[in-house]
């Protein structure tokens, strides 16, 4: 929640009601055997819901803002820097050599790390 406040435009009252939503999220899993007792839920995201894969693409958005700001990688297509290509849960990172990739994927797990 701290990242969508620090680095978003996002209504802090829409923040609140979204961390009030997923703090009393429990859950139980069902087996062959029976299922669980109720447990709390601590990390992660609702499957199926629509706030998941908004929160998802925000929290990815914040990330790779991060990666690439300042970094001075990419490919220069046309004249324009192109650094990754994304679709859903898919990143491509583009780079001009062998070294600078390896910096940009340290870069992504730090700031990945950092965000949860």
């Amino acid at each position: 929640w701290d990242a969508l406040v620090k680095y978003t435009t996002v209504n802090i009252g829409y923040i609140n009601i979204l961390a009030m939503l997923y703090e009393s999220s429990k859950a139980r899993v069902k087996t062959e055997i029976g299922t669980t007792r109720w447990f709390q839920i601590l990390r992660g995201v609702k499957q199926g819901d629509l706030s998941s894969a908004i929160l998802f693409c925000l929290v990815i958005a914040i990330i790779l803002i991060h990666t690439f700001d300042g970094a001075g990688n990419g490919l220069i297509v046309g004249g324009i820097n192109y650094t990754d290509f994304d679709y859903a849960d898919d990143i491509a990172i583009l780079a001009s050599s062998i070294p600078e990739m390896n910096t940009t994927i340290q870069r992504l797990q730090s700031f990945s790390r950092e965000y949860g």
